[in-house]
């Protein structure tokens, strides 16, 4: 798939704040590329896992 579903805005700001709120030492202020490939690997994983073990019935997807 080239192209990401991830919002790469949003992911930035999340983990710049999150790092700002809980790693206040170290005043991070730039994502690599790396982390936009592990973030979306991860959602793709828990989306493929999600949709394997939800029941055949029904036509929405749902985390329940």
């Amino acid at each position: 798939m080239s192209r990401s579903l991830l919002n790469r805005s949003n992911v930035r700001k999340y983990a710049l704040d999150y790092a700002a709120a809980h790693r206040p030492a170290n005043r991070f202020t730039r994502i690599s590329e790396d982390v936009y490939a592990h973030v979306e690997a991860a959602m793709i994983q828990a989306l493929e896992t999600l949709i394997r073990k939800h029941p055949s019935t029904g036509r929405t997807i749902s985390a329940k």
